[in-house]
C-alpha cells in the first residue's frame, strides 16, 4: 500500500508538472509562424518554378515545330518547282502549304516565317494557275501576315508591288510604295527578289538604264553573266551589252585585288 501510494504520488506530480507547463510565448510563436510561412513560400516557388520550365518547353517545342515544318515544306515546294511539271507539280505546292496550314503546332497563325513560306507558296501556285484567283488571294493575304509580325523582309514587300501592278491590292501599299519598303529593308536582296525589283521599277519609272546605280550594284557582285543578262531583260541589247561590259571589268579588278591579297578570289556566286 505505501509503495502504491508513492507510486501514485510520483504520477501526479509528473502530471501536474505538464499541466502547468506555461504555452510558448509570443517570441516562440512568431518563430514557428515564420517557420510555417517560409516552408509554404518555398512551396509556391518550386510550383512556380515548374510550371515555367513547363511553359518555357512547350514554347520551345512549338518554335521547333514551326520551323521545322516550314524548312520540310519549302524543301518540298522547291523540288517541285525544279523537277515536277504540270499536274504533279501542282499537287505537291499544295501539299507543301498545307502541311504548314494544318501542323499541329499552327505555325501559319503566329509564325513571321511560316507565313511567308505559305504566301510564296500560294504564290507560285497562282502563277500555275493564272484563272485561280483565291491562291492569289492567299498569297496576299499571308505576305500582309507576314509583314504585320516581321516588316523587315524584301520579298513580301516586293510580292505585294508585284501583285498591286497585276490589280491584285492589298491592305498595306501600293506598288510603289510596297517597292521602296523592299529596298529599304534590304538593299542587297537575293538575285530573284533584286531583279524583280529592278523590273517592276522599271515599269514605274523608278529605274534608268545601263546606268541606274541600282543595277549596276549587280556588277559588283559575283553574278554570273547568263543571270545578269536575265536579270535586265527589260532593257535594250546595246544597254545589255553595256552592263556586261561593266561587269567584266569589275571581276578583272576582284581578280587583281585578291592576288594583290594573296587570297582566293573565288566566292560563293551571288544568288
Amino acid at each position: 500500500m505505501t509503495s502504491s501510494r508513492k507510486y501514485s504520488a510520483g504520477g501526479s506530480s509528473n502530471e501536474n508538472d505538464i499541466l502547468q507547463a506555461r504555452p510558448a510565448g509570443p517570441r516562440r510563436r512568431r518563430v514557428m509562424s515564420a517557420s510555417v510561412l517560409a516552408k509554404a513560400y518555398g512551396r509556391v516557388l518550386r510550383a512556380v518554378f515548374c510550371v515555367a520550365a513547363l511553359g518555357m518547353a512547350a514554347g520551345g517545342a512549338l518554335v521547333f515545330e514551326a520551323a521545322y515544318s516550314t524548312n520540310t515544306a519549302l524543301a518540298a515546294a522547291h523540288s517541285a518547282l525544279a523537277q515536277d511539271e504540270g499536274p504533279a507539280r501542282t499537287s505537291a505546292l499544295l501539299l507543301a502549304a498545307n502541311s504548314i496550314e494544318s501542323n499541329w503546332a499552327r505555325p501559319g497563325g503566329w509564325h513571321a516565317g511560316a507565313q511567308e513560306a505559305v504566301s510564296w507558296t500560294y504564290a507560285a501556285l497562282a502563277a500555275q494557275m493564272p484563272e485561280n484567283t483565291d491562291f492569289r488571294d492567299r498569297a496576299v493575304l499571308n505576305a500582309e501576315r507576314t509583314l504585320s509580325r516581321a516588316p523587315i523582309q524584301p520579298a513580301p514587300w516586293a510580292r505585294l508591288a508585284a501583285y498591286d501592278l497585276a490589280g491584285q491590292r492589298n491592305g498595306l501599299c501600293d506598288a510603289e510604295d510596297c517597292l521602296a519598303y523592299s529596298w529599304r529593308a534590304q538593299e542587297m536582296a537575293p538575285l530573284a527578289t533584286y531583279c524583280a525589283r529592278l523590273q517592276m521599277g522599271h515599269q514605274l519609272g523608278l529605274v534608268g538604264g545601263a546606268e541606274d546605280p541600282r543595277l549596276l550594284a549587280l556588277t559588283r557582285v559575283p553574278v554570273t553573266p547568263e543571270a545578269l543578262r536575265a536579270c535586265m531583260d527589260y532593257l535594250p541589247a546595246d544597254a545589255v551589252y553595256q552592263v556586261l561590259l561593266v561587269q567584266q571589268w569589275q571581276s578583272a579588278e576582284r581578280l587583281r585585288r585578291a592576288h594583290e591579297a594573296g587570297i582566293s578570289p573565288y566566292t560563293r556566286p551571288y544568288e
